[in-house]
């Protein structure tokens, strides 16, 4: 018997009482962006590493905020140097803010991953190694 390959991703309405993770996106990029054009707009210092003052190690965002400034002035290659995970996340989170514009605006259907079709242990898995790869690049590009 063979077993057909089923798509972990679906696009479907929302269910009644399912959260709206596309609302909640386009809420809070709006409000951080709105923020941070605030906040620059006034010349307002950035903040420093906490966990890197305190302990002397950089913490898995080290670099992050130059790395969203070389993002907004256009330099991809310049964020991925100062912190690739972070570069990754804001491009990756750039993308879906994009679409979550969209499908709020027009009203679309939702991409969700339907229960089961991706193991919880290899998310996991696959997160936790990426994040120790990028702690470990940063801290051997700090030293």
């Amino acid at each position: 018997m063979m077993r057909h390959f089923r798509a972990p991703w679906v696009f479907r309405p929302l269910n009644v009482y399912e959260s709206d993770w596309e609302l909640i996106v386009l809420a809070v990029g709006s409000c951080a962006g709105l923020l941070g054009l605030i906040w620059m707009g006034f010349g307002l210092l950035l903040p420093g590493c906490t966990f890197l003052a305190l302990t002397g190690l950089p913490c898995l965002t080290c670099g992050g905020t130059r790395a969203v400034q070389a993002i907004l002035s256009g330099d991809i290659m310049a964020a991925a140097g100062w912190n690739p995970g972070v570069t990754a996340g804001l491009l990756l989170l750039g993308g879906f803010y994009c679409y979550s514009l969209y499908a709020v605006c027009a009203g679309r259907r939702r991409l969700r991953c339907l229960p089961g079709a991706v193991p919880g242990w290899s998310v996991r898995t696959c997160a936790v190694v990426l994040l120790l790869g990028n702690w470990i690049y940063v801290a051997q590009r700090l030293e």
